[in-house]
């Protein structure tokens, strides 16, 4: 079983990623061993409240991004496809990126979250983190329209 948190530009480039890697069929339902929670757009700063007011003295800061939590949960499934990313740091979260704007995906270092917006229950399996220089190139799939 293997987890990732993945943040994309929008949910249509999450949803295109999604069945290049084959996790999703050509109707965006998941694939046999595969379990995604979207999540989409998070909070990054709460809002403050005025608690004698209940008014919002700050507003929340989003990060507007769609995010999703993504579990692969049979042997031998294939983790994700690195093919042509590069190293970011993502406010503080390391992560490796592939594609540019408007259509960037993003893999966050879920050992740089301390606390992630939404886990599995009973936890979330992460593997050990992968250095840009480490990534074998894996050929492109085509997605299906």
């Amino acid at each position: 079983m293997i987890d990732h948190l993945i943040r994309a530009e929008s949910r249509s480039v999450w949803l295109t990623y999604a069945q290049d890697q084959g996790w999703i069929d050509e109707d965006d339902r998941p694939t046999p061993g595969t379990l995604i929670d979207e999540l989409g757009p998070v909070v990054i700063e709460p809002a403050v409240i005025d608690m004698e007011t209940m008014e919002v003295t700050t507003p929340a800061v989003m990060d507007d991004w769609h995010h999703v939590n993504v579990r692969l949960v049979e042997e031998g499934e294939p983790s994700v496809d690195l093919a042509g990313i590069q190293a970011v740091d993502v406010r503080g979260v390391s992560a490796v990126e592939k594609g540019l704007e408007p259509t960037r995906i993003q893999v966050l270092s879920a050992a740089d979250i301390a606390t992630p917006v939404r886990i599995w229950a009973g936890g979330m399996y992460f593997k050990e983190p992968v250095l840009p220089q480490q990534l074998p190139s894996q050929p492109k799939k085509k997605r299906k329209k």
